[in-house]
Formats: C-alpha cells, structure tokens, sequence
C-alpha cells in the first residue's frame, strides 16, 4: 500500500512506473478490469450465472410437475376415477387392466411421444414420481 504521499513531482514518471510494478498495484487493476467486463457485459457476473440457472432449474422442474399433473386435472375435469384396483408401484406400462384411468393416461402420453414425461418418471427418485394415492389427491383437492 501507499504509505507516504507522493510530494516531488519531478520524478513523477519513475514514481509511477516503480509503483505500477508492485504487486498490489497488479491486483488492483486486475480487480478493476474484471469490475468494469462485469459492468458492461452484465451476463458474465456470477449472480447473473447463478440466477439464470436457478431459472432454469424451476422452468425445468414446473415441466416435469406439469406433465404429471395433466393426466390428473384431466381426470378430476371429467370425474374420472383416478385409480384402479392395483394402483401401486412404479410400474406405468399400461398392461394392467385394473391399474386405474390415472397410469393408463401416463402409459397413453409416453406411448405418444411425451419425452419428459417418460424421462421425469425412469430417472427420478422413487419419492419424487408423484404417482403414490396420497400425492394424487394434493393437487386434486387445491384444483377444486
């Protein structure tokens, strides 16, 4: 750091060069220019990243809940019953007779081409499938 004032202007160029070579003037003006990259490319800074990908993560969990939660709805718009006389498990293949309206429009969306669905319900934790009777009827009871 600078401790004394700078006083004999003669030598003002030496004086600044010595000083421009320190290793605190080097960090301070790396710190300035990645200040000054941050305020004129406002995507680069970390907050910015960090919040875009947040974003993303919701957009990204708010499809996976949605396309769960359509079958559903559909089901509760028309008083359908949702489940079957075997309605537990992760098993949606659809070839069960007696597995409920709720699987088989599961099984019908993935047949059609639903690929988040299909990847939401291989890939994700057995308490995060959303298709246990007592998660069924949360959404239910706040759409009514």
């Amino acid at each position: 750091m600078v401790t004394t004032p700078h006083t004999n202007f003669r030598k003002t160029n030496v004086d600044a060069e010595r000083r421009a070579s320190t290793q605190y003037h080097k960090e301070a003006e790396g710190r300035l220019f990645a200040f000054l990259a941050t305020e004129t490319h406002p995507e680069k800074r970390i907050d910015f990243q960090l919040d875009r990908s947040q974003t993303y993560r919701i957009q990204e969990n708010r499809g996976k809940i949605k396309a769960i939660l359509q079958p559903l709805i559909f089901c509760g718009s028309y008083g359908l019953a949702i489940r079957g006389k075997v309605d537990h498990g992760d098993d949606i293949t659809g070839e069960n007779a007696t597995s409920g309206v709720f699987r088989g429009l599961l099984h019908l969306l993935i047949q059609t081409g639903n690929k988040e669905l299909e990847t939401q319900l291989k890939t994700a934790k057995k308490n995060a499938t959303y298709l246990s009777p007592p998660i069924q009827n949360e959404p239910l009871d706040a759409y009514i």
